[in-house]
Formats: C-alpha cells, structure tokens, sequence
C-alpha cells in the first residue's frame, strides 16, 4: 500500500480519513493505482517506487483495465469496503483469502505466504497452488515476467494438453498432427492474444468455435464445455459439419456436407473411412463428380503421393486437410492433372496409355488402349478377338470387351480396371475370375484353364502364338479346349478328341499316340469357324475349313464329297493321309483276279501290306482256305465302289463316295455325339479262333453289332475272316 509522509500533521491525517463532510472520501486508486487515467489496478514494478507507487507483483496483468474495488475481491476478500476507505484497511499487513478466486478444486487454492503476512518495502513474494487460473498447478511466484501468448501457453495448460495437470489429452495430440502450434489452437477455440481468459477458468464455458480456416464457421460440438480443468471429471462429444470430418466435397461445392466424426477422445488415429469412404463412393455428379469407384483397384498414393506415400499412412497432415485436391502421380504411374470445379482432367495418364480423361467421365476401351479387333493387340486379346483364332464372330454371340470384363466395358461404364490392374465380370483379377472357366474347359484331362504349360491364364501375357504357329511346348493347346470337360463355345460345346486320355482318345489310341501333334493336319492359320457345323455340302468343299484342315503342297488335304465312278482313283482325294502313309502300299490290290478287282489299279502286283481286313480268295468272298493271302482292300473300299461301301456323309443323307474318314477317327477310339461310325487300327474288337481253314476272327455276338464298327452298314453276321491273329 502507498505510504502518507510522516510529516502530515496529525489534523490533516484526520481530515483526510475521517472527515464526513468537508471532504470527499479517497479512492482506491488515489493510492494503489492511478487517477489519470483512472485505473484500480496497482502499478506494477520491479522494486518499490516510492515515485510512481508502483511495487512488486502482477496485478495489471491478473485484472481488466476497466477493474473495480471489488475486481480485487477474488484474492484479498471481502475486507476492503468499496464504498469508504477504512483505517482498518492499513494495518500494515496484506490480507489473502483462504481459497484463492474460489478455486472449484477440492480444498481449495492458497497463496504459499498464508491468508496474511506483513508489508514490507521489500517483500519476499510467493506463489499459488490449485489456483483455477493456473489450471491448477504451481504458478510462478508473484513479481515474475509476464507470460508472452502465444509461447508461453503451456506454463498453465499443456501446447497441446497431454492428460493429468496439463488438461484433458482427448485428441488434441492427433489434431496438433494437423495443426501445430499454439497459433492454431483457434481452429477449434477462440484467439486469446492475451491471458484474460485464464482469470474466469473453470467459473466460465470452454470457449469451442469453428471459425477459422477450413472450416469457416461450420460445425458444432456436442459434449459439456464446463469440465475443462484437470480436477473436473471430463466427459467428451463429437464434432459435427466441420470440414475436417467430411469427404472434402465441399472444395468444389462450397458446401460441407453434415457429418459426425468418432467421440473427441476415442483411441485412435481414425481409419480412412471413418470421413469418406475408401475410395471416396459419393455418386457423382451429387454434389461433385468422382471416378473414385473406377479407380478402386489402385491405392490412393496412385494419384495422391503427396498426401500419402502407400495409400494408408498420411504422409502429410497439411495436404490433407488443406480444402485443396494435392494431385500428383506415384511410384509406377505417371499423368498431368489440371484442376476443374465439374471434374478435373489428367492428360498422358501412364494408366490409359497415354491417353486423356476427365474426373466423372467415363472412357470407352478405345480411350485407353486400342480396342479394335485388328489394333487390340496386348496379351491375348487379338486371339481372342481376330476371327482368326478366336471365338469372335461366333453365332449366336460376337465376343466383345464386355464378354470377359462385364456390361459396360465396351463403353468404359463397368466397375473395371485401372492402374494396370484387369477386373473381369465377376469382379475378380485375372488369377482368381472364372471368366475363362466356359470357354478353356478346367474340368477334363487337360486343365484348359490353369495349366502352366498349355492353361489359358497362365499363357495369357505372352500367347501360346508365335505368328500363326503354336510355340513349342504349346503343341496340345487345341486338347485344353477339345477333351472331356466342358467347353462351350457360342453355345456350341467343343467335340472330345482327346477322351480320356488314357485308354482312348487322340493321345491314347490315336494319332497323338505316335507323337503327332494337332498341327501335323490341322490348319493354325485358318479361321476357326465356331459358327458353322464340321461337315461339306455337295455345292462346296467346306469340309477342310469345317476341320481347319490345312492344304498339302498347295492343294486340298481330302476330297470331300467325292465323286468318282466305280474303279476310277484319283491319288490326290486322299493327300492329306498319304502325307504320312504310303500310298502305293495301302492301294495295292495283289490279287490276281477276283469279282471286286479293277483293272484300273495303278498300283496291282506291288509289295503286299497286312492289314486287319478279312481274306478274299479267287473262288469268292467268303470260300478260302489256309493258302489265301491276307488281303488289303482299301482299294476294294474306295475305289470298287460298285460292290463296297455306298454313299457317305457323316451328318446326314449319303453325298459323297466312301474316303478315309468313314471309318478311321484319326483323334483315336469312338467317341459319342458324332452321326459317322469311327474306328482305328486297334478297335475292330474281332474275336479270333481256328478251324480247319486257318485262323480267324470274326464279329461274333454283341460286338460286330456295335454301329461304331464294320457292321454298322456293311458287315453282319457271324461271318469268319481268316487271317493271322494280330
């Protein structure tokens, strides 16, 4: 308190003090503070300046300046009479209130000096503890250097609060992530430049605002805002319609979109899709656009690197929440992006070839890579997509983009690819979809499908194509397809030409069983015709392209139909089976004479060939005896028409002469679904004996009543054939 000169005389004193009515009574002010301008408040001072009144402590900086007697009231009590100044006032001591500005903390807050102590002209000062404006920690002592906002914020709460003395932890480390530094505080509370707020804390509300950037204004908060000091149980809300919650459509938009973000306090961080879906799954166009959805099979870092480095972790908190889309391309992509409110646009997007496209749009096959038959080159699209090789064109359905990749792919609407990734129809990556399961049969003896050699996915990059050739090692691609599983083509299911592999079949009992392969007779470079049955019309060849048979030296492989009279042969109806067999060998007819010879034989007289067929002596068909010759009669067969065999056609009414196909299946075995009867070189199913003539066999029973062999048309009976046992 401001001292009297000791020289007033003792009249003036009581004039001063106790006078009633001569005059006024002195002000607070007059003594501790100053009276121009008015102010309550004490002088401040480092010593005691018996020039300005002032003396050691803090008081301008822990009262308004618009202070009132009673604004002294919450640290010195109620003993000072606002209205007089009462002698009682100067004792010579300075009085503190047991509970230092009625602190809410149980036990209350005290002054370190006691509730009094003595005033001297150079004081000792102290410091309080469990004041509520030092949020309840030890303050520094009385007279210190003023605190400097915002640095010095943490000397009464945490920068943020931590938990414990420094103020309830909630989220505030997580959002310091984002916002660091006492300056940002006010994203979320008031700018306090000063430290007035701190002398009504925990008397008054947490002060709780959006108004700063990038909320601007929007969002409230829901929880209690009185339990803010660290004695108080603190019990915490949500944020809602705040900017820093949303799916950040409002950057376009302007407006942010209502949302509730996980309780203030909940362990965390929070996932990706506790703001926006992962991706973002807003429909576009309400309220912006979005291709989220058909980039979803690439992670976010793809086109957001920036933001984040692996399509989870946030590499920068700034870029965000920064009310801006950071696009910039990752590792293994490459693009421009040019930013539009509608819907930005990326130009030499590695992804799309190079190609352009616009956010919300959408991009046809051609706007990425070529999709044309004829320029959709990339793994095995051109097999699949060239009549050539492939199914396209088939009837009832032509094979396009969305066969494989689902409704839409064709104009670039599916729910598809992106980043390089392929999403088929049934919404998986290549190694896991079934797209290819109805065409390459995964189910019969070779695994159309999955097989590392000759399997259709694992081949799908590089093709089992070199030119118009199968590779080596991919000789049994075409069995994938032609065995017994299931592979429908066009509705059509692909002809069993590799049965079971084992017993029958091509690799079981025929041609496959010598070591020839599909391509020794079968054309790679002609179209495979799904779309028309394997058979000949009388008007056209089609047979060879009905079978992809390819030409032999420049000409046709089989004549079929034929059309030849009895005993006239044309060597080159047969070419492609002489291609490999001897034919003077298998058309010699060494009988000398006989009902059935033409004399027309080029090839009569020369080296006689066995072969499973019966013996034919001069004395007729079926006399003979033990010095017979084992005959060969595929002359007897093709060309003595007048006798053997008849009109043929294997899917209907008989068109053509007999050939070689009317009785040996070159695929091996008999196989059902096929109208003609088929046999090879092992499946004549004789049974042999012996009598008086010779050896024998003959078709007795059941099994030369079987249509798939000789006695289908021609043979019947128990007709015995005499030749050597095999």
């Amino acid at each position: 308190m401001k001292r009297l000169s000791t020289i007033l005389p003792a009249t003036l004193i009581a004039t001063l003090f106790f006078s009633s009515g001569a005059m006024a009574a002195l002000l607070c002010n007059q003594c501790h503070g100053t009276a121009s301008p008015t102010d309550y408040r004490p002088l401040d001072a480092a010593y005691r300046n018996v020039s300005s009144g002032g003396f050691q402590g803090n008081h301008r900086t822990h009262m308004s300046a618009v202070a009132a007697p009673g604004s002294c009231n919450p640290c010195h009590g109620n003993g000072i009479n606002v209205g007089t100044y009462l002698s009682s006032h100067r004792n010579g001591r300075i009085d503190m209130v047991a509970n230092i500005n009625n602190s809410p903390k149980t036990g209350g807050a005290a002054y370190s000096k006691g509730t009094f102590f003595n005033q001297t002209s150079a004081p000792v000062t102290g410091n309080c503890s469990n004041v509520n404006c030092h949020f309840e920690s030890i303050s520094p002592a009385w007279g210190s250097a003023l605190f400097v906002s915002p640095n010095d914020c943490d000397k009464c709460h945490g920068l943020p609060p931590s938990g414990g003395a420094t103020g309830a932890a909630g989220s505030h480390d997580r959002h310091d992530v984002y916002y660091p530094g006492a300056s940002n505080c006010q994203k979320c509370h008031a700018s306090n430049t000063t430290f007035a707020h701190a002398t009504s804390a925990g008397k008054r509300n947490l002060t709780i605002s959006f108004a700063a950037a990038p909320n601007n204004g929007s969002g409230v908060y829901s929880g209690p805002l009185n339990d803010y000091l660290p004695s108080q149980t603190n019990v915490f809300g949500n944020c809602a319609n705040t900017y820093c919650h949303s799916n950040g459509t409002s950057v376009s938009t302007g407006s942010i979109p209502a949302n509730t973000t996980a309780n203030w306090g909940a362990p965390g961080p929070l996932g990706c899709t506790s703001c926006h879906a992962y991706p973002p799954a807003y429909t576009s166009g309400s309220p912006k656009a979005n291709s989220h959805g058909k980039h979803a099979a690439a992670t976010c870092d793809k086109c957001h690197f920036s933001t984040t480095i692996n399509g989870t972790t946030i590499a920068s908190a700034t870029l965000h929440n920064n009310k801006a889309y950071d696009v910039n391309p990752g590792a293994g992509v490459s693009f421009n992006y040019s930013f539009a409110t509608g819907g930005g646009t990326c130009s030499t997007i590695s992804c799309h070839f190079n190609g352009a496209a616009t956010w919300g749009g959408s991009v046809a096959c051609g706007g990425c890579h070529p999709a044309t038959n004829a320029t959709l080159t990339s793994g095995s699209h051109a097999t699949h997509l060239a009549a050539l090789k492939g199914p396209n064109g088939i009837v009832p359905t032509t094979v396009t983009c969305d066969t494989c990749h689902g409704a839409g792919a064709t104009l670039g609407t599916h729910s598809g690819h992106g980043g390089g990734v392929v999403v088929f129809a049934d919404g998986n990556r290549l190694a896991a979809t079934n797209a290819c399961d109805t065409c390459h049969s995964a189910g019969g003896p070779y695994d159309g499908v999955n097989d590392a050699a000759i399997g259709a996915k694992p081949n799908w990059s590089f093709g089992v194509y070199t030119g118009s050739d199968l590779k080596a090692g991919k000789e049994r691609w075409c069995v994938t397809c032609h065995d017994s599983g299931t592979s429908v083509i066009g509705g059509r299911q692909a002809p069993d030409m590799a049965g079971n592999d084992s017993t029958s079949g091509y690799y079981g009992n025929g041609h496959g069983a010598k070591g020839t392969e599909c391509g020794a007779c079968h054309g790679q470079t002609m179209n495979h015709n799904f779309d028309n049955k394997k058979t000949f019309t009388v008007a056209a060849n089609n047979y060879k392209q009905g079978f992809r048979l390819k030409d032999v030296g420049g000409f046709d492989p089989l004549k079929i139909p034929r059309g030849e009279a009895a005993c006239v042969y044309t060597p080159g109806n047969y070419r492609l089976c002489f291609s490999c067999h001897n034919e003077q060998a298998l058309m010699n007819d060494s009988r000398g004479v006989g009902v059935y010879d033409c004399a027309t034989n080029p090839y009569k007289n020369a080296a006689t060939i066995t072969t499973s067929f019966k013996n034919t002596s001069p004395a007729g068909l079926n006399g003979g005896g033990p010095l017979d010759i084992p005959a060969n009669i595929h002359w007897d067969h093709l060309v003595d028409v007048d006798k053997f065999g008849g009109l043929w056609k294997p899917d209907g009414a008989g068109t053509s002469q007999n050939s070689c196909t009317l009785c040996h299946n070159p695929h091996g075995g008999s196989y059902s679904g096929t109208p003609a009867p088929k046999m090879t070189h092992g499946d004549y199913k004789l049974t042999f004996g012996s009598d008086a003539n010779g050896a024998f066999g003959n078709f007795s029973g059941t099994t030369w009543t079987n249509s798939s062999r000789c006695s289908f048309a021609c043979h019947g009976g128990d007709t015995k054939y005499y030749r050597p046992a095999p």
